[in-house]
């Protein structure tokens, strides 16, 4: 009966997440890719505030496994600039400037632009511009690297790998943490409270629900049992090989760590700053390390103090001494 029961709570589970996070037809890809996720990280949530760890470790999986291909071409935009998002799901497109010439102000501007008729999914709304930046300053970059010795890092490590290793060495440390007893009580709480603490980065306020679903259509139960719970969160390897992928062993040590580990207590640190120190300080340390290279780009190479002195020139005129000065501390 155990057994009976626990397979209709997860059948459940996979049922109401169908129903929410499948879009209406018709709907568009990027819209439809953001829903999906938005709605499903929003149930983790809900399972992590009920305690409920069956729901949590169940949609803890989809998430992972769904969020994959999203990954994988935002990886590339954050890597090498390169837009490869066939479906259309990313929240960037290409703009009407895409084919000028790359460092004319029309191919900045509007090479590429942000998505603004849908949503972005929600743990990734404050960043779109950021990310939108990265990429084009890519392309900037990589079009006038000839003859100069300051190349554009590579940003090797898959942006999954990096996702699920940290989620999984987040929740290990946690887990280690909360299991000291004895004397050392008091002192696993600080460290659970020291580890769930908040980074300077801002939190969005992501525990928000998806409003106006309308239409979501039915979800048959024997199609989910059939195509969701009878197969393990998996990810399958491009080369199709024997050897297993960096991202399927990473996938791999998660679902193995949560049938061993995650069978008692569900873990203490919110969602919200799960997703905040396993990806999205990954995506800020990029973005960080792109503008680096820019603003160095700017200043050794194009000479951009040069331009400002003379614009300085032309704006100051015959001005006095005073106006100089003044002008002198602002530049």
């Amino acid at each position: 009966r155990t057994t009976v029961r626990l397979f209709e709570s997860k059948v459940d589970s996979l049922e109401r997440a169908a129903r929410m996070a499948f879009p209406v037809d018709n709907t568009p890809a990027a819209e439809a890719a953001s829903h999906c996720l938005s709605t499903l990280y929003d149930l983790i949530s809900d399972y992590q505030a009920a305690a409920d760890i069956d729901g949590f470790t169940l949609m803890l999986r989809v998430f992972i496994d769904t969020i994959q291909p999203y990954l994988a071409s935002l990886h590339r935009w954050l890597a090498l600039g390169l837009l490869d998002d066939p479906a259309g799901e990313l929240f960037i497109a290409p703009g009407p400037s895409v084919h000028d010439k790359v460092g004319s102000k029309e191919h900045w501007v509007h090479g590429y632009v942000l998505r603004h008729d849908v949503e972005t999914p929600r743990f990734l709304g404050g960043l779109t511009s950021n990310i939108l930046d990265v990429g084009r300053s890519l392309k900037l970059l990589h079009c006038t690297e000839a003859g100069h010795s300051q190349s554009v890092s590579k940003f090797d490590t898959h942006i999954g790998v990096l996702f699920i290793d940290s989620m999984l060495d987040m929740m290990r440390a946690e887990s280690q943490a909360i299991s000291v007893v004895g004397d050392n009580g008091v002192h696993a709480k600080d460290a659970v409270r020291q580890f769930s603490a908040p980074t300077k980065t801002p939190i969005l306020d992501i525990f928000g629900h998806a409003s106006n679903l309308i239409n979501i259509r039915g979800v048959s139960t024997n199609s989910i049992v059939r195509e969701v719970i009878s197969r393990p969160t998996r990810v399958v390897s491009s080369s199709q090989g024997s050897s297993k992928s960096k991202l399927q062993s990473s996938v791999d040590a998660l679902d193995t760590w949560l049938d061993v580990a995650l069978t008692t207590q569900i873990p203490v640190c919110p969602m919200n700053l799960l997703i905040q120190k396993s990806l999205i300080s990954h995506i800020d340390n990029r973005a960080k390390e792109v503008q680096l290279k820019l603003v160095q780009r700017l200043r050794d190479v194009w000479l951009i103090k040069k331009e400002l002195y003379v614009l300085r020139a032309v704006f100051l005129g015959g001005a006095g001494d005073a106006a100089n000065n003044f002008f002198t501390s602002i530049f």
